[in-house]
């Protein structure tokens, strides 16, 4: 992607080009929320196995939890449910870059 003119409208500029090469759809775009459910709700309950395997083994032989058994219970990620060229420019945000990417 070229660089951005001043003064350009962020809201109208996608985050990545399509590979389709398509236009952007900022407003009925399809969503990939049924996938990232799907795949989510699965890697949830095999990671939660497991961890459940993991402090039943390390309380069984050591009698104790460390700090990597308690990060792994508190460990989680946040998704996203749309494509890149469907999103405008205009939400990368400092607040959105550090919630998200940092």
């Amino acid at each position: 992607m070229e660089s951005i003119p001043p003064g350009a409208n962020l809201s109208s500029i996608p985050l990545a080009l399509n590979p389709n090469g398509g236009p952007p759809n900022f407003f009925d775009s399809p969503s990939l929320l049924p996938a990232v459910t799907g795949v989510g709700l699965t890697m949830i309950m095999t990671s939660g196995i497991f961890v459940i395997v993991r402090l039943f083994t390390n309380i069984k032989h050591t009698s104790k939890m460390g700090l990597d058994d308690y990060l792994c219970l508190f460990a989680g990620r946040d998704g996203a449910i749309k494509h890149t060229w469907d999103v405008p420019l205009s939400v990368m945000t400092p607040s959105f870059i550090k919630v998200r990417i940092c």
